[in-house]
């Protein structure tokens, strides 16, 4: 489990203001202010919960997005779509990059199909967004 895997746990456990639950859970797990800060896992988490993709957490939460922010936030999403297009739900099978790079291909297919192609995203290596989902997932945390 990645720290950042396990921040999203915590957090999501507490059940409280997403933003505050993830700012204490890698305060606590990681020991530094900066880890809370880190742009993709952070905006995954809160990119998730603010969607109503994690449970126990009200989509009542709206958060202010910096363009880096909201492109991971919307990468997350469609790696959580890429998991529950199957019956039953799986996680994908393949590198934590590999993972990543499916997921900004799901988000540009469906930027595509809505003809808003200006809005393409390019294929990055991960920095700890999939172990977000990954371990939502496997905790049974994510819907």
């Amino acid at each position: 489990m990645t720290q950042y895997g396990k921040a999203a746990v915590e957090a999501a456990k507490t059940l409280s203001n997403p933003e505050y639950a993830w700012d204490q859970a890698c305060n606590t797990l990681c020991g530094t202010q900066s880890s809370s800060e880190k742009p993709c896992p952070r905006s995954v988490f809160l990119g998730l919960c603010e969607e109503g993709f994690v449970k126990g957490v009200s989509q009542t939460h709206n958060f202010v997005w910096d363009d880096t922010s909201l492109i991971n936030k919307h990468r997350g999403i469609a790696l959580r779509n890429i998991i529950f297009q199957n019956n039953p739900p799986s996680f994908p099978i393949g590198s934590n990059d590999y993972i990543w790079a499916q997921a900004t291909i799901r988000f540009n297919s469906n930027v595509d199909n809505n003809n808003h192609s200006n809005t393409q995203l390019d294929v990055k290596p991960d920095q700890g967004g999939v172990g977000v989902v990954r371990e939502l997932f496997d905790n049974n945390l994510l819907c």
